[in-house]
């Protein structure tokens, strides 16, 4: 049995355990397998020929904190029926973290089903997703503004500031977010290609010539979901609300998928036929501690400094990370400020941690600390530090609003 990257000519027998674990539909699989698969981003446990597990590493650029960190977004987990609950998947995974780190990558991110056989891996929930229901009518005090102009691939292809009005509407509309994914003209082809193949829609609306929104979507019935809005202000949300009313005669209900900060409840006028559901939606985890620190150092400048001494009456913090999988993340980190300056420590050196100041912290909730998905506050690990102690860390990693959207 070898656990290794895929060969070119095994991505039949990888699409066939795709298609038992997953049921996607067909228009879907061909999509993905045509235009995000790639064999130097798939791991797959084989035994004489057969694949019995694959999963997939596909290429991202996340902003964490202001830091773009390149990471493997890991999807398509599966295993066949006969070879699961033998333990393969742990190697599976072991070997993917080993993957991960020959790419110099520091951190990761996992789209689940279910988040439970992945906490054991050291992933935790860093994302949730709203949805927003409600009837289509129910936005009568919404106009569309200028011109909604569908998003083609000819469009795409041939026309110069197309690409550049998507980028620029999704970076403005990102402003505010933390986590969220960076996206050029590529991405935008593939994520057209992607609706199409679920027979989706994208519009772009362009007010006053300058482009103001993209909302993507699907109609099923007399229901109209759309996967995503992006709006650069109030007016451009508004006016892609009244793009969504312009279909009441064609559809009665209609779901929209939102960051954590969305607007929607605040516009819309009887809040009593808004339905919002929250949903954990991406899981992160650090794969090397040592790293992300390094990655994160620039952003640990004067007024970082100052805000901790206004804030906070210590002036040195420690807590230990340990980490079940990675052997080299069981660390001992500590921060401190030195004149205008805070630098950090990672050793493996226990020794200074007395009884009076332990904080044993799991890699998950370092993760959360550091994807900025819950305050020092709110984490366990983190209780036996001094107010003062937690009080410099959230300075340190405040709590974000995070977000993403990508599916594949």
């Amino acid at each position: 049995m070898k656990i290794r990257l895929a060969n070119k000519d095994e991505k039949e027998k990888i699409i066939d355990t795709w298609n038992y674990c997953f049921r996607d539909p067909k228009d879907y699989v061909d999509f993905y397998f045509e235009n995000v698969y790639s064999n130097e981003n798939t791991l797959v446990c084989e035994d004489d020929g057969k694949i019995l597990s694959s999963l997939q590493l596909n290429q991202y650029v996340i902003n964490v904190r202001g830091v773009d960190f390149p990471v493997s977004y890991i999807v398509g987990v599966s295993t066949l029926p006969e070879f699961r609950g033998k333990g393969m998947m742990k190697r599976v995974m072991e070997e993917m973290f080993d993957e991960i780190i020959k790419r110099g990558q520091h951190i990761a991110i996992l789209m689940p089903i279910d988040t439970r056989p992945y906490r054991r891996f050291g992933f935790e929930n860093c994302y949730d997703i709203l949805t927003h229901s409600i009837e289509v009518k129910d936005l009568n005090n919404f106009r569309a503004k200028g011109d909604f102009v569908e998003l083609k691939e000819e469009n795409l292809l041939d026309v110069d500031n197309l690409p550049k009005d998507l980028i620029d509407v999704y970076s403005k509309s990102m402003k505010k977010l933390n986590g969220y994914t960076k996206k050029d003209g590529d991405y935008f082809l593939r994520y057209l290609r992607d609706m199409k193949s679920e027979g989706g829609y994208i519009y772009v609306n362009y007010i006053d010539g300058i482009a103001q929104s993209i909302i993507s979507y699907y109609i099923n019935g007399d229901e109209m979901n759309v996967r995503n809005l992006y709006a650069i202000n109030n007016d451009a949300l508004k006016s892609a609300l009244g793009f969504i009313y312009s279909h009441n005669t064609q559809v009665k209900n209609v779901e929209i998928t939102q960051d954590v900060r969305s607007k929607i409840p605040y516009l819309v006028s009887n809040h009593r036929f808004l339905k919002t559901d929250v949903g954990q939606f991406m899981m992160g985890r650090i794969i090397d501690v040592e790293g992300t620190f390094e990655d994160l150092q620039d952003s640990f400048d004067k007024d970082l400094v100052d805000r901790i001494k206004i804030n906070s009456g210590s002036d040195t913090v420690k807590f230990r990370v340990y980490d079940d999988y990675i052997e080299d993340n069981n660390v001992q980190i500590s921060f401190n400020i030195e004149g205008d300056g805070l630098y950090y420590i990672i050793s493996k050196d226990f020794s200074e941690l007395t009884t009076n100041n332990i904080a044993n912290v799991s890699i998950n909730e370092l993760a959360m600390l550091i994807f900025g998905y819950r305050s020092v506050f709110e984490i366990d690990g983190f209780e036996g530090l001094s107010d003062d102690e937690k009080n410099m860390i959230d300075v340190i990693f405040p709590r974000c609003d995070n977000y993403i959207d990508e599916y594949v």
